[in-house]
């Protein structure tokens, strides 16, 4: 069944849904998708950053300038809010009198993410130097002039982009159709009993205008999406302003030489860029970092999945060409293909303190040393014969001997700690969860919450365990519920158990819908509830004997459910 007729792939449902996802989540969005934002907000990252503000406030401050009115910059797509905090504890700690200048506007265009951080309490320490404001960053619109804009990770976010091909002085734009698959089925969770959507109601859900209900069942509709394309002149694209096709003719004459050429191109985010420059306090400057090339060649892989959301790769010669077009000194580091690139564009001219500070590059080899600890610390774990005391001494020996850049690493501390759980090495994995909130404050996400609950339970701390486990279930973990359904079991709160299961029920990403519903029938055969498990495991068959394909566990399930109804 076809969903939309070739269209931009801005117009697709993929990307309808990601731009949801992103608009509606607040700042759990970066734990539940593991989207990786931490390589890039890293105290280091902030460092470098504060060092090239600080320059150059202090360079204009020998011109003569006084900033009677305070010095404001802004931070686009802020997401997490870490970043801030960094270079807002970096000033007031270092740099105490241009701290009192300063004011950082924190923006995001998800207003629950602002909202969160606005309530948070995290900035608290800076109160009369931080605010909070909702801005869509493809229309910046600012309350001052900045003398720094900064983003990270904002450009691949955005969803308007087009996918382009340069061919022999051609452009093309890459056209897609999306459709479900034949016999797509899904279970509906959002309502219980579950109920089979076939393949029209699936259809009628993704162009509803109901996102909430899409959203819950975004992770069983995701696999069903399939797409072609088409490649058509951009001069047959209906979509398209006569404004943007002569933006995207000019984009293309000034790299006439990279052809075949296949890129994403975003007039938002140009004009973004144009109205950024232009908005910019005399001496300032814009800094931001993404994922995506800075050679023209190519793209082999435009965008990125993570979970519900996606990330375009940006084309930075595109941006390039923006700060030529506006006569802007810019830099752009040189880093390999896969890692992110850092572009600085500035109004102040050749400003040869600044190009000393820009680091042309600014990865080294963080990113194997990561994996490569992570893969020892794997077969350890779960390959060695050794007992859990000598496998917890191996690796909190290994961990102690990294040098300090690898050893503070948000990955490397966050799968450490993860590995450890998945191993039930509850009381370790506590140990470094509590450093990943020591160095990453409120950005620790759901497995800090859940480790937390595991090692308070393993100590009979159920009370504690338990406000652990309802703090992760907060940012929609449906993990939490999964580990709040065994602590009930474990006190015989069946009642609650059936309620948490049931909220389970309706995020889980593993499947097991059918095996949900036997425990849920178990639960209340506890309670003597006779009537109200047989007509869960009736329900169950009824779910079971309409699905067209079942999975090995869900026809045990069924099995199950058959078998105890006959008794």
């Amino acid at each position: 069944m076809i969903l939309n007729k070739f269209v931009s792939r801005f117009e697709t449902p993929r990307v309808q849904i990601s731009r949801e996802a992103y608009e509606n989540f607040g700042i759990e969005i970066f734990s539940t998708e593991k989207i990786p934002f931490a390589n890039r907000t890293d105290p280091e990252f902030a460092e470098n950053l504060t060092e090239l503000l600080i320059a150059r406030i202090k360079n204009l401050q020998k011109l003569g300038r006084s900033f009677p009115d305070g010095i404001h910059i802004y931070e686009l797509g802020a997401g997490t809010g870490i970043l801030a905090k960094r270079i807002l504890n970096l000033l007031k700690s270092e740099h105490k009198n241009i701290y009192k200048l300063i004011v950082l506007h924190l923006s995001d265009f998800s207003k629950p993410m602002i909202s969160q951080l606005k309530s948070s309490g995290v900035f608290k320490n800076h109160k009369g130097h931080i605010t909070f404001e909702v801005i869509d960053a493809t229309k910046p619109k600012f309350t001052h002039k900045p003398l720094l804009v900064y983003f990270t990770n904002l450009i691949d976010a955005i969803s308007y982009q087009r996918q382009i091909l340069i061919k022999d002085g051609q452009i093309f734009e890459f056209l897609i159709q999306t459709s479900l698959k034949k016999d797509a089925q899904i279970i509906d969770t959002t309502s219980y009993p579950p109920k089979i959507l076939e393949e029209k109601d699936i259809y009628q859900l993704i162009l509803s205008p109901n996102s909430k209900r899409r959203l819950i069942l975004t992770p069983q509709i995701l696999p069903l999406l399939e797409e072609r394309f088409e490649i058509v002149p951009i001069a047959d694209i209906l979509n398209i302003s006569n404004e943007e096709k002569e933006d995207l003719k000019k984009l293309v004459e000034s790299r006439g030489k990279y052809q075949p050429l296949v890129f994403n191109y975003s007039y938002h985010v140009r004009t973004m860029i144009k109205k950024i420059i232009q908005e910019l306090e005399e001496g300032g400057f814009i800094f931001f970092s993404d994922f995506g090339i800075i050679l023209g060649r190519s793209e082999k892989r435009l965008y990125l999945e993570f979970g519900l959301v996606m990330a375009f790769s940006v084309d930075f010669p595109t941006i390039v060409q923006v700060a030529e077009m506006a006569e802007k000194v810019y830099y752009l580091t040189s880093n390999p293909p896969g890692y992110p690139q850092e572009m600085l564009i500035d109004s102040f001219g050749n400003d040869t303190q600044m190009e000393s500070l820009f680091k042309k590059e600014s990865v080294g080899d963080l990113q194997e040393r990561v994996t490569s600890f992570l893969e020892i610390v794997k077969t350890i774990l779960f390959k060695s014969s050794e007992g859990q005391e000598q496998k917890s001494e191996k690796i909190n020996k290994l961990y102690h001997s990294l040098a300090k850049k690898v050893k503070n690493d948000y990955l490397l501390i966050n799968n450490l700690a993860l590995f450890l759980l998945q191993a039930n090495f509850f009381q370790d994995a506590a140990l470094y969860v509590n450093l990943l909130l020591e160095k990453y404050g409120h950005t620790v996400g759901i497995y800090y919450y859940l480790i937390k609950g595991k090692a308070a339970q393993e100590k009979g701390k159920l009370e504690e365990a338990e406000k652990f486990f309802k703090k992760a279930a907060d940012q929609k973990s449906f993990l939490a519920n999964a580990y709040l359904g065994e602590l009930y079991w474990q006190q015989k709160r069946y009642l609650d158990y059936i309620k948490t299961i049931k909220n389970y029920l309706k995020d889980t990403r593993r499947g097991d819908y059918l095996r949900s519903m036997v425990s849920i029938a178990a639960a209340q055969e506890k309670l003597l509830r006779h009537k109200a498990a047989k007509k869960t495991l009736k329900d169950l068959i009824n779910i079971g004997r309409k699905l067209k394909t079942l999975s090995e566990a869900e026809k045990e399930s069924l099995k199950q459910a058959e078998s105890a109804l006959a008794l």
